[in-house]
C-alpha cells in the first residue's frame, strides 16, 4: 500500500463529470493521470459538486500549490481534505459500562469500532450495522441474516433489525421485503431521515421514502417527544428512529438517555417484551431477609388485624396488611442478585470524570450564542480528554494486574476471563440450527467394504487382504484359534458342569457370519438382509412396489405414511426374520 493524500475540488458545476475534472486538474500539471486517481463526486450546496481524490504526496503537493483550477467556465477551489479525529474506542468502552448500568439485553449499533467479545455479536457484511446481545446471561439470537447494510436476528419471539444510514433506499426495500413475512418486528438505527411525523422541521425525500416503505409493514413509530437524538456543533436533529409492530408498541417505552457516551448520537433506550406473553401474567413475589426482622415493629403493624366483610375482601385486606408489615419490618432481597456488574476496569474516578464531562458538555451546548462559549468549549475538551486518559490508564493498569495474577494463580481471574471470551456463545436452542450442526459434524457415510480383515495369530494381529474371489477369512487361522481355545477349555478347572454339556467348541464357532447367497466378504447383518440381499427382493416389491427402492433414509417415512405402509414394512420384517431363523436351523443341523 502507498501513502495517499485526500484532495478536494470545490465549486464544480453540477453538469461536470469526473473525467472532465481529471482532465482539467492534470492538464495544468503537465503530467500523466495516475491509474487509480478516480474522483468521488458528491453534491454540495447551490447546485455545485465536490470531487475527492486520493493522490500520492508528490502529486498532491503540486495540485495544492496553486489552490485553484479552471474546470470549464468555473474556477474551482482546491484544498486538502482533513478528517476530524474521532475516538470510537472510548465510545465503545463507555458503551460496555452503559449496558450494565441500564441493564440492557440487546444493543443496536451503527458503525461500530470493534467487535465485542462478551455475549453474542453479529454485524452486517459491510460492518456498518451491528447487534450485540449483552444481557446477563446473553439472549439467544436465532434466525440470523447478514446483508450489506443491515443485520436481522430473532430474540425471543421478536425479529430485530439493526439499520445504518448508508445506501438508504436499497437497504430499506430489502428490510421491508424481509420483514413482510415476519411478526412482530423491531426496526431501529441511525436512519438519518427528517420528517414532521417524528418532530423534524420538514420532511426530506429520505424521510418520505422511509414513510412510504414502512407503511406497508404496518409498524408504529416509537419515538416520542421532541428531544433530539443527535447533537454536534450546535446542530440538533432527530435521526435515530425506532419502529415496532403494534403488538410490541402497546407495552413499549422509548426515551433518550442523558448518559454521556462520548458520541454525537445520544443513547436511545427502548423497553419492549421480547419473550412470550405467557410470562407476563406470572406474579413476582418479594423475598425478605429473615435475620433482619424487627419483631416489635412487625407486631405493631399487624396489631388489630381481624376478619371483616366477605371472604374475598377479608383475604385481600389480610394479605395487604401482612405485606406492608413485612416491607416495614424486614429488608427485601433483590431477586436474582446483581447480574449486571460494572466492567472490570470501571472505578469511582472514571465515574466522576464521566459526570464532569457530561456537565461540561451541557454547559457548552447551552452557551452556544453567549460570550462564554469559548471558555465552556475549552473546558469540555479538557474534561473529555481527562475521561479518555482515565479510561486508558485504568484499562492498562487492570491488564497488568491480570498478567501479574496469572503468574501467581494460573487458573484464577485471568484464566476465567480468557475462557469466558473463548466460550462466549451460548448453546443454540433452535431445532433447525441444531439439525444443521449435527449433520455437519456427523455426516452420513456410504456403506464401505474394507479391503482387509484383522486376525489374531500367536498374540499378533495379522492383516489378510481380500483376494479376487472375495475371500475375507483365513480359515486356517480361525481353526488354529479354535483349537487353542479348545485346549484351554479341556485343561481348565472352572465351568466343569458346562463342560459336560458343551465339550466341543468347534460346532459353536464354525458358523459362517457371511451371507450364504452373496458369498464371503459380505456380512449378513440387519442392514444387508433388509436393504441389499437379493434373497428378499420379492418382499421389497410387495412392501414398496416395483418402482420404489427401500433405503435406510425412507423406511421410517414409508411406515408413517399410512396404515398400509406400516403393515407392509412390518410383514416384510417378519418374513425376513423367519427365513433367517429357518436357514440358521438348517445350518446347525448340517453340522
Amino acid at each position: 500500500m502507498q501513502e495517499t493524500v485526500d484532495v478536494e475540488v470545490l465549486d464544480i458545476d453540477e453538469t461536470t463529470t469526473a473525467e472532465e475534472v481529471l482532465t482539467a486538474l492534470f492538464a495544468s500539471l503537465e503530467c500523466d493521470i495516475p491509474a487509480r486517481a478516480t474522483p468521488h463526486m458528491r453534491k454540495a450546496y447551490g447546485g455545485t459538486q465536490i470531487a475527492t481524490l486520493a493522490l500520492q504526496p508528490v502529486i498532491a503537493n503540486k495540485v495544492l500549490e496553486s489552490g485553484k483550477v479552471r474546470i470549464g467556465w468555473v474556477v474551482c477551489r482546491v484544498r486538502r481534505k482533513i478528517d476530524p479525529k474521532r475516538c470510537f474506542r472510548s465510545s465503545q468502552d463507555l458503551l460496555s459500562q452503559t449496558v450494565r448500568e441500564e441493564r440492557i439485553d440487546v444493543a443496536i449499533l451503527s458503525e461500530p469500532y470493534v467487535e465485542k467479545h462478551e455475549g453474542q455479536w453479529h454485524q452486517s457484511t459491510d460492518g456498518k450495522a451491528a447487534m450485540w446481545s449483552c444481557g446477563q446471561p446473553p439472549c439467544q439470537l436465532t434466525q440470523r441474516l447478514f446483508r450489506n447494510g443491515f443485520v436481522r436476528a430473532k430474540c425471543g419471539n421478536t425479529y430485530v433489525y439493526s439499520v445504518p444510514l448508508a445506501e438508504f433506499g436499497a437497504i430499506i426495500e430489502d428490510i421491508a421485503q424481509d420483514a413482510r413475512s415476519r411478526s412482530p418486528v423491531l426496526i431501529a438505527g441511525d436512519l438519518n431521515a427528517w420528517a414532521t411525523e417524528w418532530g423534524s422541521k420538514s420532511t426530506t425525500p429520505r424521510g418520505a421514502i422511509l414513510l412510504d416503505t414502512l407503511a406497508s409493514l404496518q409498524v408504529c413509530l416509537l419515538n416520542t417527544g421532541t428531544k433530539s437524538t443527535y447533537s454536534k456543533a450546535g446542530r440538533e436533529s432527530i435521526i435515530d428512529l425506532t419502529f415496532a409492530s403494534p403488538l410490541l408498541a402497546r407495552c413499549s417505552k422509548w426515551c433518550v438517555s442523558d448518559l454521556y457516551i462520548h458520541s454525537d448520537h445520544l443513547a436511545v433506550l427502548t423497553t419492549v417484551s421480547l419473550t412470550s406473553d405467557r410470562s407476563a401474567g406470572i406474579l413476582q413475589h418479594a423475598s425478605y431477609k429473615t435475620d433482619s426482622l424487627d419483631r416489635d415493629c412487625h407486631l405493631r403493624m399487624v396489631d388489630g388485624l381481624c376478619v371483616r366483610g366477605d371472604a374475598n375482601g377479608s383475604a385481600e385486606a389480610i394479605a395487604d396488611t401482612i405485606t406492608e408489615a413485612c416491607n416495614v419490618s424486614m429488608t427485601t432481597v433483590r431477586r436474582g442478585g446483581n447480574h449486571h456488574r460494572p466492567v472490570v476496569w470501571w472505578n469511582a474516578d472514571i465515574a466522576k470524570a464521566r459526570r464532569e464531562c457530561h456537565a461540561a458538555r451541557r454547559r457548552c451546548q447551552r452557551a452556544r450564542s453567549s460570550p462564554m462559549y469559548d471558555l465552556y468549549a475549552s473546558q469540555f475538551k479538557r474534561k473529555r480528554k481527562e475521561l479518555k486518559e482515565a479510561i486508558k490508564a485504568s484499562k492498562a493498569r487492570h491488564f497488568q494486574e491480570l498478567c501479574d495474577a496469572a503468574d501467581l494463580e494460573p487458573f484464577g481471574a485471568a484464566y476465567k476471563l480468557v475462557m469466558k471470551k473463548l466460550c462466549r456463545q451460548p448453546m443454540p436452542t433452535c431445532p433447525r440450527q441444531l439439525g444443521q450442526i449435527v449433520h455437519a459434524l456427523f455426516p452420513r457415510q456410504p456403506h464401505v467394504e474394507y479391503p482387509v480383515s484383522l486376525h489374531l495369530r500367536n498374540n499378533t494381529i495379522v492383516l489378510t487382504d481380500i483376494d479376487e474371489s472375495g475371500a475375507l477369512v483365513n480359515r486356517s487361522l480361525r481353526e488354529e484359534t479354535i483349537s487353542k481355545w479348545q485346549r484351554k477349555w479341556d485343561q481348565s478347572n472352572n465351568g466343569r458342569w458346562t463342560y459336560r454339556l458343551i465339550p466341543q467348541l468347534k460346532p459353536w464357532h464354525s458358523l459362517d457370519p457371511y451371507c450364504e447367497l452373496c458369498g464371503e466378504g459380505v456380512l449378513e447383518d440387519a442392514e444387508h438382509a433388509v436393504f441389499h440381499c437379493p434373497l428378499f427382493a420379492r418382499e421389497w416389491e410387495i412392501a414398496v412396489g416395483d418402482n420404489a427402492r427401500l433405503t435406510p433414509d425412507n423406511i421410517v417415512a414409508t411406515m408413517l405414511s399410512s396404515v398400509s405402509g406400516w403393515s407392509a414394512i412390518s410383514n416384510m420384517a417378519s418374513i425376513i426374520m423367519k427365513e433367517l431363523r429357518r436357514r440358521e436351523r438348517s445350518r446347525r443341523e448340517a453340522i
